[in-house]
């Protein structure tokens, strides 16, 4: 039997609406049972204990042992009596967006001293391709044509965003408030963790624009820069071995530790070429830099994307769009 997930409310319109959402967007990675009869809920469980209960609060003065592993209760109240009430579980308030009380759970789970354990199939199989943009100087035209690269794989895949500038104006791009999110770096902490509680962490970071789950960019210069290359390459590959996304696109900035072992990971580097004139200046002084090593590596696997000035570039895109893929 799968690992579930059990949501216990006595308002049945209230628990099939939550789990149908949870079951259909994939928000959670276990299996999800409704129920609004506790009954029903302890003989299913007596075959096989829940990871994670969802109850409703007016089921908190009832014996809930042996029903699930973590149990967080949906409360009428506010959330801050989790903080200064003492209270033996979690509290998350029933009434918000489905999206924010799932994003809460994991934040729970991804807390917890608990082992849980995900759906046997949530970390799917397949690797992800690896799509490397970078190209020395300004970012601003970079960044932008690697999300809109984004927005149009996202129509037919499960497309990620991870942008590695500091300060590039990322937030206010997808409509962000300052503050808002974990940025990249702090997936790097959670290297050490089981896959499970990785693929957690994860889907309690990413945001979404368009159709495209992204984490924002560093948010402190000094967290950027003490990210070593082993770290910045092994936490890559871990997002693309959760086997969550088809594409992973990488916005890569010329600061970070280990940028040609990146390169060297990818499927695919892919250079925007504007319309500056120093550009081809820049370009061949950043050739110039590659390690011997690397060199044949990365000429084999590069592609060179002109997007004239004037011109509708997501078009262009979308027409070359196997080129660029390779």
């Amino acid at each position: 039997m799968d690992n579930y997930l059990a949501i216990l409310d006595k308002n049945t319109s209230y628990v099939k609406k939550l789990a149908g959402f949870i079951e259909k967007t994939g928000a959670l990675p276990f299996r999800v049972l409704a129920f609004d009869d506790l009954k029903k809920l302890e003989a299913f469980s007596i075959r096989k204990p829940a990871e994670v209960l969802l109850a409703g609060e007016s089921f908190k003065e009832h014996d809930l042992n042996g029903t699930a592993k973590q149990i967080i209760f949906l409360t009428d109240g506010s959330e801050e009596r989790l903080v200064s009430g003492g209270e033996d579980h979690p509290l998350i308030s029933r009434y918000q967006a489905a999206s924010e009380i799932t994003g809460k759970v994991l934040k729970v789970l991804v807390d917890s001293p608990l082992e849980i354990a995900t759906r046997a199939d949530a970390m799917g199989n397949g690797e992800s391709r690896i799509l490397a943009f970078f190209a020395p100087g300004p970012k601003g035209f970079q960044t932008g044509t690697a999300l809109k690269l984004c927005r149009i794989l996202a129509k037919r895949e499960k497309v990620i965003y991870m942008g590695f500038e500091p300060f590039s104006g990322f937030k206010a791009r997808v409509g962000m408030c300052l503050g808002q999110r974990s940025d990249v770096t702090e997936l790097v902490f959670f290297l050490d963790k089981s896959k499970d509680r990785f693929r957690m962490k994860l889907s309690s970071m990413v945001g979404n624009d368009e159709g495209v789950d992204y984490i924002s960019p560093p948010g402190d210069y000094s967290d950027f820069m003490s990210v070593t290359a082993k770290e910045w390459v092994s936490t890559i590959n871990a997002v693309c071995s959760t086997g969550v996304y088809d594409t992973v696109v990488l916005d890569l900035h010329e600061a970070m530790q280990g940028l040609f072992s990146i390169m060297d990971v990818s499927d695919r580097i892919i250079t925007v070429v504007p319309g500056d004139k120093l550009f081809a200046e820049r370009y061949r002084e950043f050739r110039e830099s590659i390690p011997e090593e690397y060199i044949e590596k990365t000429e084999s696997k590069s592609y060179m994307l002109k997007l004239p000035p004037g011109r509708d570039h997501k078009r262009m895109i979308e027409e070359r769009l196997s080129e660029i893929l390779g």
